[in-house]
């Protein structure tokens, strides 16, 4: 018979008897709704002061504000909610005594990262009838909205590994915290920010090659260059490949790589799915790696 995880099952209980589980819904959900009554303001109320028409396909534009302070959110919720989950059992002295039950590691492991991802849950659920104001207008269907959910639930998933890692890494829990949110910066900005870098300086570059020598570069036949390909880890650019697919809005960056190549072309295309993909790999092996860090008794080769 199938057996709910006993972790996960005690970090269920414990929350729920807490009071800032009662105040993260209501600060969360007080900041959704302030972004979106922002929105809603600036696109129909600020439109009839000013006198111009109110269009209403800027109702499209409302859910990508929605949709982005609640991904916003998550990015700056998640590494805090599980930079902790197995240094503060280190902490209590607790965890040697999780280790000589009958769970493995892994479970262990898995136990704790589903404790913070069932919060995630109950926070994307309750933020349901905010972004629902959006039907109030039209343009944007229910499987698009679950879309969004389901992205959200994989971002969780993927931050909340790395917060694990750390967590098993560290044994303080400051350090895990300072060390989970570093790595998520340099994921989502780091990345970000090394790529538009170094497509200034490669621009910059092929104008020079251009003015002096008269060589231009060949579209279409290039490949993938390799700082695009690493943003795949970056939730950000998913995040932005979502909003192209629902309602049109492409980013900036992504509009200037489809001269690239057809590679580039086809990464841009499939985007969401190939991001996905690598993100949750990414996922599996950092909880496996954290449950080998927390092995009390590692299994080595006897040399002879």
């Amino acid at each position: 018979m199938w057996q709910i995880n006993s972790v996960y099952l005690r970090e269920i209980y414990q929350n729920a008897r807490m009071k800032k589980t009662a105040v993260l819904l209501t600060v969360f959900n007080g900041c959704l709704s302030l972004f979106g009554l922002l929105a809603f303001y600036i696109t129909f109320e600020g439109a009839q002061k000013i006198g111009s028409s109110v269009n209403y396909s800027d109702i499209l534009t409302i859910y990508g504000i929605i949709t982005g302070a609640q991904f916003l959110l998550v990015l700056f919720l998640i590494p805090g909610m599980t930079s902790g989950a197995i240094s503060g059992e280190r902490e209590k002295q607790t965890l040697d005594i999780l280790l000589s039950t009958r769970m493995t590691s892994f479970q262990i492991v898995q136990g704790k990262l589903l404790a913070s991802l069932s919060l995630m849950l109950l926070l994307a659920v309750s933020s349901l009838p905010i972004i629902a104001l959006v039907f109030a207008v039209g343009g944007i269907t229910f499987l698009q909205l679950l879309q969004f959910q389901l992205f959200l639930f994989i971002t969780s998933i993927y931050l909340g590994s790395i917060g694990i890692f750390f967590s098993s890494l560290c044994k303080r829990t400051t350090l895990s915290t300072v060390c989970s949110y570093m790595t998520v910066i340099t994921i989502t900005i780091g990345l970000a920010m090394l790529l538009l870098g170094g497509h200034l300086i490669e621009s910059l570059g092929s104008m020079r090659q251009e003015i002096v020598y008269g060589i231009r570069k060949m579209d279409g036949m290039a490949e993938v260059n390799i700082t695009i390909a690493t943003l795949l880890f970056d939730p950000i650019f998913t995040f932005f490949s979502l909003l192209k697919s629902q309602i049109g809005i492409e980013a900036g960056a992504f509009t200037d790589w489809r001269t690239n190549s057809r590679a580039a072309n086809y990464l841009i295309d499939h985007w969401f799915t190939i991001s996905i993909l690598a993100q949750s790999a990414v996922s599996i092996l950092l909880m496996v790696a954290s449950s080998w860090l927390i092995t009390p008794v590692k299994k080595r080769k006897r040399t002879r």
